[in-house]
């Protein structure tokens, strides 16, 4: 057995993972954010309220100061269609165990005004309480994020994305220590690429009816882009009840 998620973990930025796959169009994420912890720590993030971006706690518990970036697919080049805001107030998930690094990781970043919505910034479409029964095993998902590529080793300035498939967690375990992959984790690959470092705190999503349906934040993987270790994302539907109550929003 390997255990490789502690080298994902120990990057020089911490709470960073990226993308190996295609260079996104303008537009084509309108609900994904970039946050910048602490203006050096790189995370994805989405919208799910006109004041509330969804990451993973890990992105949020060491850091003071957030700029939560919306609407543009570069990290620093200006874009017309861009947005960015600062704040300082988060919420992460009450039992996120920062011992082992990965247990309930999930936070919110709330942000100090609207965001203004328009064709490039729109709110992301989460799962609902009732989805809990639903067998995502084998379903084709996309992550995307400013992360590192396997020929790269510094976060892009793109946005990049890629198409993963939902695996049973037995294949994770076969990779990650003892307890670490628990039944509140979704696990994701497609044997060449995926997440690495600083894709943390971004979406899985799902393409159904012609929306883009959030199911997991990307949590941890392995330290290498290129493996056929899964990655592991904190499964919503397991905590879309604190997500609601947190963020205001009113279950279906």
């Amino acid at each position: 057995m390997v255990w490789l998620w502690e080298l994902c973990s120990r990057t020089k930025r911490e709470g960073s993972h990226s993308i190996v796959g295609h260079r996104a169009g303008v537009g084509q994420f309108p609900y994904l954010a970039l946050v910048v912890g602490d203006g050096s720590a790189i995370c994805g993030g989405s919208l799910i309220t006109p004041t509330a971006v969804l990451t993973a706690a890990h992105c949020t518990v060491k850091y003071e100061k957030f700029i939560i970036r919306l609407g543009g697919i570069y990290r620093n080049k200006s874009e017309h269609t861009a947005w960015s805001i600062e704040t300082s107030w988060a919420v992460a998930h009450p039992d996120y165990n920062t011992d082992s690094y990965r247990s309930n990781n999930v936070a919110i970043v709330f942000l100090p005004q609207k965001a203004p919505m328009n064709r490039y910034i729109k709110l992301v479409t989460l799962p609902s309480p009732k989805d809990k029964d639903i067998t995502l095993l084998g379903q084709t998902t996309m992550v995307s994020g400013w992360g590192w590529t396997f020929n790269s080793t510094k976060n892009q300035d793109i946005l990049r994305w890629v198409e993963v498939k939902i695996v049973p967690n037995s294949l994770c375990e076969e990779h990650y220590e003892p307890k670490r992959i628990t039944s509140s984790i979704l696990c994701a690959t497609n044997n060449s690429s995926g997440l690495c470092h600083a894709d943390n705190g971004g979406g899985l999503f799902l393409q159904t009816d012609r929306r883009d349906l959030q199911i997991g934040v990307a949590s941890f993987c392995s330290s290498s882009c290129t493996d056929e270790t899964p990655a592991a994302y904190t499964k919503l539907v397991s905590y879309i009840g604190w997500i609601n109550r947190i963020a205001e929003i009113q279950d279906e």
